[in-house]
This record gives structure tokens, sequence and C-alpha cells, in this order.
């Protein structure tokens, strides 16, 4: 796992909300992408509940098998 990627998440574990935000906006244009066709208000509550699983997903993600970190997001840009 890259530094930058590694200190992301462990901020994340602290709750650190530019950290959040950093992180989903990595995913931002794939939402974007996926996400055309819905109205405007479909889009940001899909945003809302991808960055509140993806919060989750992170607090869990055990940082000692971080190398696993960047295969995880490679299939999470799918």
């Amino acid at each position: 796992m890259n530094d930058h990627m590694f200190e992301l998440v462990r901020k994340i574990k602290e709750d650190d909300e530019e950290a959040i935000e950093e992180f989903v906006s990595t995913f931002t244009p794939k939402i974007i992408n996926k996400t055309k066709n819905l109205k405007h208000h479909d889009k940001e509550d899909l945003k809302q509940e991808l960055t509140i699983e993806i919060t989750k997903a992170l607090k869990r993600f055990n940082t000692d098998k971080a190398p696993e970190l960047d295969d995880y997001i490679k299939k999470l840009k799918r």
C-alpha cells in the first residue's frame, strides 16, 4: 500500500472527515459515470450511502495486512 493511502486509512480509523472525503473522491469519477442516468437527488443519496459503507469497511480494515488494501481498492474501482 502506498504511504498516502495508508495514512488516509489511519486517519479514517480516527474519524477524520477530510480523510474520508479525500478517499471517497478517488471514486467520484466512477460514481458519476455509473449514475449519469439518475436524478441529481438520487446521485447525492448514492454518494452518501457509498461514503458511509466505504468508511465502515475501512474502519474494519486490518492495516497489518496493508498490501491487500491496494488490491481491495482496485476491485472497488472496477
